[in-house]
């Protein structure tokens, strides 16, 4: 999803504002066509902000008991049914989309690591690594390395 751009930091930017309303367009196609019955799609208002929530604001802090408490609900009901709105919990979907703006940001020559972690909501660099490597396979470190000019 996310490609490496020749330009500077404006370039890269726009880049991920089209791509994050690309999954947001992808997202809401297949919920809307996975909505069955007239309770979910009272509900589906409320399971649209968390999404826009997600996409948007990928460096907010995001727990299902935060979520259940803003919108009156059970956080297993919230996770169950946004999974099948969207195919993916709103905790897992943060996070893909936490790593996903952190590719991105390793791409940008002269921006380090410790204020990519910062900039995601992520408390400590140790978390953020662990989490980068969980889903891509090698530490942001060795990501980064790939799009080193200097090599």
């Amino acid at each position: 999803m996310l490609s490496k751009t020749r330009g500077g930091y404006i370039p890269n930017i726009i880049l991920q504002k089209a791509q994050s309303f690309e999954l947001l367009y992808l997202l809401l196609e297949n919920a809307f066509g996975s909505v069955d019955t007239m309770d979910m799609r009272k509900q589906s208002h409320s399971f649209l902000s968390i999404l826009l929530k997600i996409v948007t604001q990928p460096e907010a802090s995001l727990s299902l008991a935060d979520i259940s408490k803003d919108l009156h609900m059970n956080p297993t009901y919230i996770s169950n049914h946004f999974k099948a709105m969207f195919g993916k919990s709103p905790i897992l979907l943060h996070r893909e989309i936490k790593i996903a703006k952190a590719k991105s940001l390793l791409e940008i020559q002269g921006i380090n690591i410790t204020e990519i972690s910062a900039s995601l909501g992520f408390n400590d660099l140790q978390t953020f690594t662990r989490l980068f490597k969980k889903y891509t396979g090698i530490t942001p470190s060795q990501y980064k390395g790939l799009f080193d000019k200097s090599t």
